[in-house]
């Protein structure tokens, strides 16, 4: 069954949540947030924040608190909030898969004991693959 437009959230849209959970903020000091957060790995150009603040407007996430000529201050609602915190736990779970899967592999090949590395396959892969995808990479010698 698909999903809903707005029942997983992409990288970014969970980083912009992620900003307004700090306090109200304008698009400017969100796109500033986002790129401290993440060391400069997540660059966000006004094209996308507007889009993700328009469809989070819409879907009540955030609400206008302030205008001051052009610029527009954003805050987080409780539907937001929620969002966000349901987003986090989806991803703890996530997390909690990969390890599962580490467990059974290296139970499985008993060499690879301690050598198996859970890792962000990163948003280029993740976008093309979809939400829940495990990957396996093999790389060194001699596979047995």
């Amino acid at each position: 069954m698909p999903k809903k437009s707005m029942e997983l959230l992409t990288e970014t849209m969970f980083y912009v949540l992620m900003a307004f959970c700090k306090g109200a903020m304008c698009g400017i000091d969100v796109a500033e947030y986002i790129e401290k957060r993440t060391g400069g790995r997540i660059l966000i150009g006004p094209a996308t924040l507007y889009t993700i603040l328009g469809k989070f407007e819409k879907e009540k996430y955030i609400v206008e608190v302030q205008v001051e000529g052009r610029k527009r201050t954003y805050e987080i609602t409780e539907k937001g909030r929620l969002a966000y915190t349901e987003e986090v736990a989806r991803l703890k779970q996530c997390v909690e898969d990969a390890k599962a899967v580490a467990e059974k592999i290296e139970s499985r090949f008993p060499k690879l004991k301690g050598k198996v590395e859970i890792n962000d396959i990163g948003t280029t892969i993740g976008s093309h693959t979809g939400p829940g995808t495990v990957a396996l990479f093999f790389w060194g010698e001699g596979r047995e």
